[in-house]
């Protein structure tokens, strides 16, 4: 993959954690082979990529402690692109984006988190669709018009900067010639790992 890209996002806040604003964006993405058999079996799948530039909305809410190592608080994000030839590119199509995080302190300064992600798209090219957002998985690996996952994690302490993480999650592509959440568009994650920080 090739990406160029560019946004800027700008927020207002209306009232303790939470604010609205606007976005743009621009974006190359284009899909290339490492042979020319690559290049013409990414062609016969549709996958071409795009090129678009687009506007949007923001509604967001973060209530973090730490935006890095959060222990308590929550984040809401909620966004809108509207991609138009007329800004840049040759599709008219929308992407929305809805993810909600979580994290809970208990114990010995443990944390217990939770990730729902969301993606929808509307007359998105192929290029465009949602990808599969979990950890183990490449993205764009997997697409599909919708996306939903959830992932949640416990992160233990072990020492001042050390912390053991066991994570899990699923998620599911659906729409367009998708069955919708049902054998081969789950995708499931787990995962242990050791943190230093």
């Amino acid at each position: 993959d090739h990406v160029r890209s560019f946004a800027v996002r700008y927020l207002y806040r209306v009232k303790d954690d939470w604010f609205v604003g606007a976005q743009a964006l621009s974006t190359n993405y284009q899909i290339v082979g490492q042979t020319a058999l690559d290049d013409d079996l990414i062609g016969f799948l549709g996958l071409t990529g795009f090129k678009a530039g687009g506007v949007g909305l923001v509604g967001y809410h973060d209530s973090r402690d730490l935006q890095d190592a959060p222990k308590r608080g929550w984040v809401l994000n909620f966004n809108s692109v509207a991609y138009r030839q007329s800004i840049e590119g040759s599709d008219d199509f929308e992407v929305y984006r809805l993810d909600y995080r979580h994290f809970w302190s208990h114990g010995e300064g443990h944390v217990f988190a939770l990730r729902q992600s969301n993606q929808w798209t509307h007359d998105a090219p192929l290029g465009a669709y949602a990808p599969v957002l979990l950890r183990g998985y490449t993205m764009g690996e997997y697409l599909g018009k919708s996306m939903s996952s959830i992932d949640v994690e416990e992160r233990h302490r072990l020492a001042e900067r050390w912390t053991a993480t066991l994570f899990g999650g699923v998620a599911c592509l659906y729409g367009a010639d998708r069955s919708g959440c049902s054998g081969s568009d789950l995708f499931p994650s787990v995962g242990i790992g050791v943190q230093y920080i």
